[in-house]
């Protein structure tokens, strides 16, 4: 199907352990194809993945359209929402991560030198108190520039059940259903996958994610590639707003050297029409790319932590550039 050296990265990949699964999912030329990888694939099972952060792409969309139903404001603080007084990030600054909170807030660096990030969740017992207690020990000073953040998407939680007076649980699967019409991709809490993180060479335990954790928003989706085909298919030609915004770049931040650009839930290359994200859960690792110019996509899932030469992100862009530049022979 690709090159020597992209089947090659994928055989080093699956060929670690009989248990390590890799999905892959195309959109070129508005066809679509579909690969699973691995030395026990069987053709009659569909594979989950828990996605990681890519699912901060579905808060996100979500979030747009209750800003289009008017009961949220993009530019309004947080603490408005929360009631709690005093200056604190607005909706777009958590959306954007500009906010100023960096990846591990509220937690200090040093506790990953304690735990074992693919073997444990380091959100496992967080509650909705931890992190409204965390965001009012960190007022906003001022306006910052690109600063990725699990913790923006956690207080994004805390806001929409707020103004919805429903759990965050109960209206994404809701959304993911519904609106967005994926019927085998839902929350953790609701679901556990059919396919074994693999650490080491050996399977382990998934993250354990408790009801009502406030870090669902942020890494707490589960799909297959079946799914995520439909919802990269939706980037490329929906015609709804909540999706269409999220494509929207940030004009007023800067991060890596002017190479990388912000969208509400998204990262993004060329003022917005190429969007990507990663995601990883553990050993779970995923990788979206989309060319909304090129109507191409990309979607890549695995369960396996995986190992310099062939982590699901590389494999994700080689195949992204192989197509970019062989799309007619496909």
């Amino acid at each position: 199907m690709f090159n020597e050296k992209i089947n090659n990265l994928i055989k080093e990949y699956v060929n670690k352990n009989e248990n390590i699964l890799l999905s892959l999912g195309i959109i070129v030329n508005g066809k679509k194809y579909y690969f699973n990888f691995g030395n026990n694939v069987r053709d009659n099972i569909v594979y989950d993945y828990e996605i990681g952060s890519i699912s901060k792409t579905f808060t996100a969309h979500f979030v747009m359209k209750y800003v289009e139903l008017n009961k949220l404001d993009l530019f309004k603080s947080v603490g408005d929402y929360l009631n709690i007084e005093d200056n604190y990030p607005t909706i777009y600054e958590l959306l954007t991560h500009t906010s100023g909170y960096k990846f591990l807030t509220p937690f200090n660096y040093k506790i990953t030198k304690w735990i074992n990030y693919y073997k444990k969740n380091l959100y496992e017992n967080i509650t909705d108190d931890d992190i409204l207690k965390a965001l009012i020990k960190r007022k906003k000073k001022k306006n910052y520039n690109y600063a990725y953040s699990d913790f923006n998407y956690a207080i994004l939680k805390l806001v929409l059940e707020k103004v919805t007076d429903k759990s965050y649980n109960e209206l994404m699967n809701e959304f993911i259903k519904e609106d967005l019409k994926l019927i085998n991709t839902q929350l953790l809490d609701d679901y556990i996958p059919n396919t074994n993180p693999i650490y080491k060479n050996k399977p382990i335990n998934r993250w354990v994610w408790k009801k009502n954790n406030p870090y669902l928003s942020a890494g707490g989706i589960c799909s297959n590639v079946y799914d995520m085909v439909k919802y990269i298919e939706l980037q490329l030609v929906s015609e709804a707003s909540y999706i269409k915004k999220c494509h929207i770049v940030n004009k007023n931040t800067k991060a890596r050297k002017d190479k990388l650009l912000i969208c509400p839930g998204w990262h993004a290359y060329k003022s917005g029409n190429h969007l990507w994200h990663v995601g990883g859960v553990g050993c779970y690792k995923s990788s979206v790319i989309i060319s909304k110019n090129k109507n191409i996509a990309i979607v890549v899932l695995g369960n396996y932590k995986g190992h310099k030469s062939a982590r699901v992100n590389n494999i994700a862009k080689m195949i992204y550039g192989y197509i970019s530049r062989n799309r007619n022979k496909l």
